[in-house]
């Protein structure tokens, strides 16, 4: 193409997106979702056979055994068999395609309880599984593959221990790097548990680190940005969101991404409403928030459900689309990364920015683009807006973003 009908295709390009676009690139919104039926504080959260499980822990009158489960295809609630034994602050997960139930405290926290039931989503029964080594409350569940594990407790700040499928018992591993896990925002990302934050509500930490089972060990990770209490999280592929929590004496609606590659957090969309004591779990791609505490309303966000889908929307089968609506965004201060889903059709995709001048910057073909993160550097010193045109096969999307240096 000759030079002066390129630079007038990009000026008829960069009109149109101008009248075309609505706004700049923003964050993803939260959903409201559908209530849960009951308001429960501390209650046990996990993901199983996709749908999301929230059990036990406290209602209006004390301990509850009610028990939950969300369908995010229906966006409905179904009541299923009570939990079998009631505790305030239990702790659970999901492994080996079942829900591990354990500990807590009745009537409340400060008398613990060492019992442990497995639930089986095919029968909606629960089964007596052997007890925890010893009784424990404000501990916490995550799941591996077919291993569950409990962390902490009160008393017992650095025990970290493993239910073993195969013995059918409990068994030690390496303590926990710190006693500060109680309150702390947990989850499971590429078969690693990682840890956020956590202590007191008087004195909240700012510690991470992450415990790989292969060599049963404990890693410091750069430490979160600022000490909080009572946050939580989930992982959506190389990304850990962490949400909420209590800093500072404010309860706060910020969200942090920790990139699990590059080991660095930077703001994410944040929350409607400021919450802590909160679950995170994901599903599908997407995070969800469930439950929490806010002192002004303690009603409403304690039966709340919201849900956030950072690459796209719920229920798209990655396999059967080239998925540019997929992509993913992300602005930080000096730079424009683009993401790619893991499942991309499209063997290469073709990425073009301009000024509003119509200047063409940047013209970039990713090739192979699936699961691949392409990040681009803008030169600018003052802040600017710029358009982006990507194209894969026959779809095109155009995003008009503003870049701090």
């Amino acid at each position: 193409m000759k030079p002066y009908l390129k630079k007038f295709n990009s000026l008829v390009f960069v009109f149109l997106c101008i009248f075309c676009f609505t706004g700049y690139l923003s964050a993803q919104d939260w959903e409201t979702l559908a209530e849960i039926p009951e308001g429960l504080t501390y209650p046990v959260v996990t993901v199983l056979d996709g749908k999301i499980h929230v059990m036990g822990g406290g209602g209006a009158s004390g301990a509850t055994g009610s028990h939950y489960a969300y369908d995010p295809a229906t966006d409905s609630w179904e009541t299923l068999s009570a939990v079998p034994y009631l505790a305030q602050q239990p702790a659970g997960c999901t492994a080996g395609g079942k829900i591990h139930y354990f500990g807590g405290g009745y009537p409340n926290s400060g008398t613990p309880l060492a019992d442990h039931y497995i639930y089986d989503p095919d029968s909606d029964t629960w089964e007596e599984a052997s007890s925890l080594t010893a009784p424990r409350a404000i501990h916490y569940g995550a799941g591996i593959c077919d291993t569950a594990y409990s962390m902490a407790g009160q008393g017992m700040t650095t025990l970290f221990e493993a239910y073993n499928p195969v013995t059918e018992l409990w068994e030690a591993r390496a303590n926990l790097p710190d006693g500060f896990f109680m309150y702390s925002a947990r989850c499971v990302a590429n078969n690693k548990i990682y840890r956020f934050g956590g202590g007191a509500y008087a004195a909240p930490k700012n510690f991470a680190s992450v415990y790989d089972p292969v060599i049963n060990e404990w890693s410091s990770l750069p430490n979160f940005p600022i000490a909080i209490h009572g946050m939580d999280g989930a992982a959506v592929g190389d990304s850990i969101y962490l949400t909420g929590g209590l800093y500072d004496a404010y309860v706060t609606n910020e969200v942090w991404i920790y990139d699990i590659g590059s080991q660095t957090y930077s703001e994410g969309p944040t929350m409607p409403i400021e919450r802590y004591y909160h679950s995170v779990v994901s599903l599908d791609g997407c995070i969800y928030l469930v439950g929490g505490y806010h002192p002004i309303f303690p009603d409403s966000v304690r039966v709340s459900l919201m849900r956030l889908c950072p690459y796209g929307t719920v229920g798209v089968d990655e396999t059967l689309v080239s998925s540019l609506e997929q992509v993913h965004f992300k602005v930080d201060p000096g730079s424009l990364s683009i993401r790619f889903p893991n499942v991309f059709t499209e063997h290469a995709a073709s990425l073009q920015i301009y000024d509003l001048l119509g200047r063409e910057l940047y013209d970039f073909t990713v090739h192979e683009p699936a699961g691949r993160t392409h990040t681009w550097h803008a030169k600018a010193e003052d802040p600017q807006i710029y358009l982006i045109r990507l194209i894969a096969g026959n779809e095109q999307i155009v995003k008009k973003v503003f870049i701090a240096p």
